[in-house]
């Protein structure tokens, strides 16, 4: 069943998206080569911690992170313990918070240092396909609209969408009806409605879609190597249109809550 939520309960997800940006912009700051997932993590914890909020992720289903970090070929639900970043390779950052019983998420790929053309176009081809996104999720629009944009996004441009994971309603849990897949016809499934929650979670590879996962069990990557990107957002149908809840442009970026000083290591 999809749940509409009234604009009080809108209000409290967008304070926990408030969360979710701001945790994105103290970790951009510091995604440089030489920066390890570690650190990162430790960054992470500690502003969730300054801003009373949860991870969604830590123990869910056991995961035992509080944040993905996804480089390169990883595609998600990676287990990184100290990975460090090097010149020219990308991240996957995907950060989801509860606060108040309220969740948000998400997911930005970040180019460490100078990164490749290949690298880069993959990037903002991930980055056009979510404005795309955003643009049908609009009342009375079909839900597969967002699918389909995807899908013509990423394939208009050689690449391919991964099939085995997609996005979703999220609010008072992480994963809530509707499922919205990355791929699909125009014009099928459910109309979107004003007082919808999604958060579509595109994940387009530079090469074919076919996945795998690790002997953890949790980690995915590229079947055949190929580096992949991501983008996810939580966004709110209003009746006026959507609205990124998750938007980092609305935050201020003039203090930050944790510099490299601050982090300490957990034993």
């Amino acid at each position: 069943m999809i749940t509409l939520r009234d604009e009080q309960e809108i209000a409290r997800i967008r304070r926990a998206a408030t969360a979710v940006a701001e945790i994105h912009l103290a970790i951009a700051s510091m995604v440089r080569p030489g920066a390890s997932t570690k650190h990162l993590e430790n960054v992470a914890r500690q502003v969730m911690s300054k801003l009373g909020v949860t991870s969604a992720y830590l123990g869910s289903k056991g995961f035992p992170k509080s944040v993905y970090f996804d480089v390169n070929n990883a595609v998600c639900h990676t287990v990184a313990d100290d990975e460090i970043l090097k010149d020219g390779d990308i991240v996957k950052v995907g950060v989801g918070v509860v606060k108040g019983g309220y969740h948000a998420d998400k997911t930005v790929t970040y180019p460490v240092g100078r990164v490749s053309q290949s690298a880069g176009r993959l990037i903002e081809v991930t980055k056009t396909a979510m404005l795309r996104a955003i643009s049908e999720c609009r009342s009375g629009n079909r839900l597969s609209n967002i699918s389909n944009i995807i899908q013509t996004t990423a394939e208009s441009s050689g690449y391919s969408v991964v099939r085995a994971f997609v996005g979703h309603g999220i609010g008072i849990k992480h994963h809530e009806e509707p499922e919205i897949p990355n791929y699909g016809p125009r014009n099928r499934g459910v109309r979107i409605e004003a007082g919808m929650v999604l958060k579509p979670h595109i994940l387009i590879n530079a090469g074919h879609y076919d996945i795998e996962v690790k002997s953890d069990g949790w980690s995915v990557v590229t079947k055949d190597g190929s580096l992949s990107a991501c983008a996810a957002e939580t966004i709110a149908i209003l009746d006026n249109g959507p609205v990124v809840l998750t938007d980092m442009n609305h935050v201020d970026k003039s203090s930050s809550l944790v510099t490299d000083d601050d982090v300490h290591y957990d034993d």
